[in-house]
Order: C-alpha cells, then sequence, then structure tokens
C-alpha cells in the first residue's frame, strides 16, 4: 500500500527530532570535524598528499619538504624555512639550491639522500664572508647528529666556502661542499672517509 509523503515526511522529522536521530546527527558532525582536522594538519600519514593538496585548494603554501616525503619529522625540522630556500642532494651529487635571483643571506634546509633518505642539515649562509654556520644536522628519523667535522678547523659549526664537512650518518661517511661565492649556492654531497 503506497504511503503518501506525509506520512513520511513525519516519520523523517521524528527521527531526526528523537534521541538516536539526535546521537546520529552530533556523531556525524564530529567525524566531518575530525575528518577536516586531519586533513588541515597532516593527521596520520598514510603516504598519500591529501594534506597538500588541501593546502593548495585553499591558496597555502603546500609543506612540501624535497626527498622526505615519508618522514613527518622533517616538516617539523625545516619549519620557518621558506620552500624555495629547501632542496635536496644524492650522495655523488649537487644542488643549486639559491639561484642567482634569490637572496642569499638566511637560513636553508636540505634533506641528503642515498639512493633512500638519510639525514638533513639545516645552516644559514652569511654571503659577506662567504661564510656558512650549521645550525643542526639530523639522520633520516630526525634524530640529532654531532658526529661531524668541519674542514675548517676550530669550532664544527663555522663552514667556510668550498671546504668539506665530514658527517656520519648512519655507517657511512659523507662530504657535504658548500659553494656560494658566485651568483648561486650551491652544495655538493658524496660518500666520504673520516681523515
Amino acid at each position: 500500500m503506497p504511503q503518501d509523503d506525509k506520512s513520511v515526511g513525519a516519520r523523517f522529522l521524528a527521527f531526526w527530532s528523537s534521541l538516536p536521530g539526535v546521537l546520529t546527527g552530533v556523531a556525524a558532525v564530529i567525524a566531518a570535524v575530525g575528518t577536516l582536522a586531519a586533513l588541515f594538519t597532516g593527521g596520520h600519514d598514510t603516504g598519500s598528499a591529501a594534506p597538500d593538496a588541501v593546502a593548495s585548494a585553499v591558496g597555502a603554501e603546500p609543506s612540501a619538504v624535497p626527498g622526505a616525503a615519508g618522514e613527518d619529522c622533517f616538516r617539523q625540522y625545516f619549519k620557518g624555512i621558506p620552500s624555495n630556500r629547501l632542496g635536496t642532494v644524492e650522495a655523488g651529487g649537487y644542488d643549486d639550491v639559491l639561484s642567482p635571483t634569490e637572496r642569499k643571506a638566511g637560513p636553508i634546509g636540505m634533506t641528503l639522500t642515498d639512493s633512500g633518505l638519510v639525514g638533513g642539515i639545516r645552516f644559514a649562509y652569511f654571503p659577506a664572508n662567504v661564510l656558512f654556520k650549521i645550525e643542526s644536522i639530523v639522520d633520516a628519523h630526525c634524530r640529532p647528529v654531532e658526529d661531524y667535522l668541519s674542514g675548517s678547523g676550530g669550532d664544527k659549526h663555522v663552514w667556510q666556502d668550498s671546504t668539506r664537512v665530514n658527517i656520519r650518518l648512519g655507517d657511512h661517511f659523507y662530504d657535504l661542499v658548500p659553494n656560494g661565492g658566485g651568483s648561486i649556492v650551491r652544495v655538493a654531497f658524496e660518500r666520504g672517509t673520516r681523515g
């Protein structure tokens, strides 16, 4: 027997005004707010690019960390450094982290890779002295690394142009060599030995 529209509508309204209906509505709102919060704050990392897609959609800058997509800790580690001052360098190669048109002074962040993420470094460049200063170095899980030596001698945080910093990351030693004397800031990264 067909039901008229008034009785269906009345039952619909009766459900939503009952305790089970109100609880269902509240649960739906909580789930929606939780989903949006997870999207905007990064939530649980499932390897998807959803937070960056949402950030792009609302006009915010994506939290792009080159070479560190699987490590949320690097988003925190490089926090405060503009994305145009972040780079990635693979062992055996180099990265022109700053182009001729970019301001040279200020903080720089780089992820270090060797067929996979091995670490990261935060440093600043002082072009007037053609000098770099290391703020910190971390391993692939953002744990602090203190086992490094500057080829400049003395304070290991001071890194002169075109001199190497020898870093132990995991089971390997690496050499990081900056060049900031020209119109770009280039950083080379390669496997090395201690000594």
